[in-house]
């Protein structure tokens, strides 16, 4: 390359699909420095269409230069929460039936075989019916699962179930549970192999459709997803183990704000604020805390080692309710900001100001809460009650009397038939959100505030306040909902001061005054007189498009310093394209026979002489793993280390005797990223 033309950067593209929007990001991948950003709305029908919408918004001349593009996605966490299930059949040699898990009865196989503690064969595997099941159903299933019992210590069963299925069925997917954890308990074991059996079709369409999105814009970078903790994987081996992406979306927004903060941070707590959710995580030494025993979602248990992240059912668009009682509630409803909806309909805001003009109806029901139509459903799929609601919202959204006023029955009988419309996503709910204030306080302006002012008063007067005080009491209310769950989220041992304060009027007013910001008067005469103070030993980081408006005054009554850094927005994208490969692997080294020693590895056991030569086996065999790991997740150059956990028992004799040895190997490596020629001659 000529001395006097400069080589173009080589360009990183960040893309995160969240509940909300889809975000996007162009980097440079050398200097770190963020080219170009970009938002578009998630559209859960087809999420491909919400990252074409961001992606396109993005700087074009710069994706000729884009040489990794990365992806972190809520697609399996919210396929797990909701129920979404594949085609499926697992088989469990040596399994009781109580070690099976529950909610997979109905689709799983108890095989005889499996193992001891030690390794040894239980029982002979009945490969026979294994493949007489294979036969009946390899033209009707999605994915087969395996998990045999102790296969953490020999993993032979399983490989030769894989081996069978590979040979009569081998274009369907078969997922090993010693290929996915070597952490002890069979059930939770058995779940998380058979979670991410059901997982594969699922994120194996979202990878297509993404590439499509990336071919469709002349960009051939290879493909990365962050996975749960952090780190990244090669798209194709993600495609089989895609159950380690639970939780990916909040992985990418720590790892992003640890990438926003550089070395000035190194200790933090990390507040996600998106549009359904905020969620907490905590940041030591630069890299989000794990939960190294397993991440629950849903009802299942998993051995997914995962960000330890908290979320709470707070958001920009989450939905500001009343009682009868006078409570105000946040959450944890999603709704359509009215503001927003005011945009496309905009009678909304004269039907709110004629409310607003009337006496106040019936305080059971929260009158600024609307509904509109969803999409279309046949005949066949709706009682008539729910169909004349839906004709009752063909022109435009209605509140719950207004629907009943066209119906011409009660508010309360229709309650019932909206609630089960909206779980069959015929209707949308819409209602007032935070939002709403930050139009009501000149802090946003995308929608119609005249909307939002309007619904603010109606709330107030049906709490018989007045509207700035009311708006002053849901700030309140919010900052002492987030801020509970962050106190919850650092106790340690846990302490369940969310659950207290909902159900304890004593720990309710403890905790309404450690977080009060109103004037001393107020605070008098609605808490009382006492006062209450915390104080976090770490900043409070906050990301997300609302983390500006929310986080500051959230962060006072932390008694901290409020940290929102710029692309605060778009800190998940930036995550899942700053983020590195982590691959880890365990030995473990127990005593045998005759004083000799056997390694259990993930591939099966290896035997050793003596006990320094069982170790010099095991520490050569993650070598080896960890390098041919870290190429096939996409990595080049690697950080190995290996720590070695020794447990010894005391005989009688006054003698100790070692009882195992633990190997952990751990390799950090940057993603392979494929240069241009004239990215190669930059110097």
């Amino acid at each position: 390359m000529p001395a006097d033309k400069v080589a173009p950067p080589a360009v990183g593209l960040g893309i995160d699909v969240g509940g909300t929007y889809s975000d996007s990001v162009l980097i440079d991948l050398e200097e770190r420095r963020v080219l170009a950003k970009a938002k578009s709305p998630t559209t859960h029908d087809d999420l491909a269409e919400g990252v074409r919408g961001s992606v396109g918004l993005l700087d074009k001349a710069l994706f000729p230069h884009i040489q990794l593009v990365s992806l972190s996605t809520t697609l399996a966490t919210n396929a797990l929460v909701e129920g979404r299930r594949s085609r499926v059949v697992g088989f469990l040699p040596g399994y009781a039936a109580a070690q099976c898990p529950p909610e997979f009865r109905e689709s799983v196989h108890l095989i005889a075989g499996g193992h001891t503690a030690e390794g040894e064969e239980l029982a002979p595997l009945d490969l026979a019916r294994v493949e007489r099941i294979v036969e009946e159903t390899r033209q009707t299933v999605d994915a087969y699962a395996v998990s045999s019992y102790f296969s953490t210590r020999n993993p032979v069963h399983e490989q030769a179930i894989h081996d069978l299925i590979g040979r009569l069925a081998p274009e369907v997917p078969v997922v090993c549970g010693h290929g996915l954890s070597l952490k002890l308990n069979a059930q939770t074991r058995a779940t998380t192999t058979i979670l991410n059996a059901h997982l594969i079709p699922l994120i194996r369409a979202l990878l297509r459709s993404v590439k499509d999105v990336l071919k469709g814009y002349a960009i051939r970078a290879p493909l990365m997803v962050v996975k749960g903790d952090g780190s990244l994987l090669r798209e194709d081996v993600v495609a089989e183990r895609p159950v380690e992406t639970i939780l990916s979306g909040p992985a990418a927004s720590v790892v992003g704000a640890s990438f926003l903060m550089g070395q000035s941070v190194a200790q933090a707590v990390v507040i996600d604020i998106g549009g359904t959710t905020s969620d907490i995580a905590v940041l030591k030494a630069g890299r989000p805390r794990l939960n190294e025993q397993g991440v629950t979602v849903g009802p299942w248990r998993t051995h997914v080692s995962a960000v330890d992240v908290r979320p709470v059912g707070l958001g920009g668009d989450s939905h500001i309710w009343t009682d009868q009682s006078g409570q105000i509630f946040i959450g944890p409803k999603r709704v359509e900001p009215l503001c927003v909806l005011a945009v496309r309909f905009p009678g909304l805001v004269s039907d709110l100001e004629a409310l607003l003009s009337r006496p106040v109806k019936e305080t059971r029901f929260t009158p600024t809460a609307y509904w509109t139509r969803n999409g279309a459903l046949s005949a066949g799929e709706l009682t008539p009650r729910e169909a004349e609601i839906l004709d009752a919202l063909a022109d435009g959204p209605r509140n719950v009397f207004g629907i009943a006023a066209a119906l011409d029955t009660y508010p309360i009988t229709v309650r019932e038939d909206l609630g089960r419309l909206e779980a069959k996503r015929a209707v949308r709910p819409a209602g007032f959100t935070p939002t709403d204030i930050f139009h009501i306080r000149d802090l946003l302006g995308l929608g119609e505030r005249r909307a939002s002012s309007a619904a603010a008063g109606l709330l107030a007067r049906q709490l018989g306040r007045e509207t700035e005080s009311f708006l002053l009491e849901v700030k309140e209310t919010f900052n002492r909902k987030a801020a509970v769950e962050i106190v919850e989220a650092l106790a340690s041992p846990p302490v369940p001061y969310a659950a207290q304060e909902a159900g304890c009027p004593a720990c309710r007013s403890i905790w309404a005054s450690a977080f009060w910001e109103r004037d001393e008067m107020a605070h008098r005469s609605t808490v009382g007189r006492m006062r209450w103070s915390v104080a976090l030993e770490d900043p409070l980081v906050g990301i997300g498009a609302p983390a500006s408006i929310l986080v500051p005054p959230l962060a006072r009554r932390l008694g901290t310093e409020p940290i929102v850094p710029e692309h605060a927005e778009v800190a998940n994208a930036l995550g899942a394209i700053v983020g590195t490969i982590l691959v880890q692997h365990e030995v473990l080294i127990r005593p045998a026979a005759g004083n000799r020693f056997v390694c259990f590895t993930i591939d099966g056991k290896l035997p050793g002489d003596t006990l320094d030569h069982a170790v010099e086996r095991g520490r050569s065999f993650l070598a080896d793993k960890l390098q041919a790991d870290v190429r096939r997740a996409g990595g080049d150059e690697m950080e190995l280390s290996i720590r070695e956990e020794r447990k010894q028992a005391r005989l009688a004799s006054g003698l100790e005797m070692i009882v195992e040895v633990i190997l952990r190997g751990k390799a950090i490596a940057k993603p392979r990223f494929h240069r241009t020629a004239e990215t190669r001659g930059r110097p």
